[in-house]
């Protein structure tokens, strides 16, 4: 029982600190915007790219791993050529 309320509680707190952040990127500059995008974009490629040689490594030759390295570094180029920007109107 002590389990589940800490977890509940956990969670409430995880779920308002993101609530948090994203108020707070919705008051910043659309020059700002866009160059934490990017880096959320570089960070989640690199991230990816990093499980998937982790997955490969620990499994061999695993079907996923190599999905995982092949979706990083797609993402990592599209954002590299600027694809992954969002256009505002």
């Amino acid at each position: 029982m002590e389990k589940g309320v800490l977890i509940f509680i956990g969670t409430f707190v995880v779920v308002g600190a993101i609530h948090l952040i994203s108020m707070k990127t919705m008051q910043l500059s659309d020059s700002k915007k866009a160059r934490y995008r990017k880096y959320f974009w570089y960070f989640y490629s690199v991230y990816f790219l990093s499980y998937g040689i982790y997955l490969n490594y620990t499994n061999f030759v695993d079907h996923i791993g190599i999905g995982f390295v092949v979706i990083a570094l797609m993402t990592l180029v599209l954002n590299l050529l600027g694809k992954l920007e969002t256009k505002s109107h």
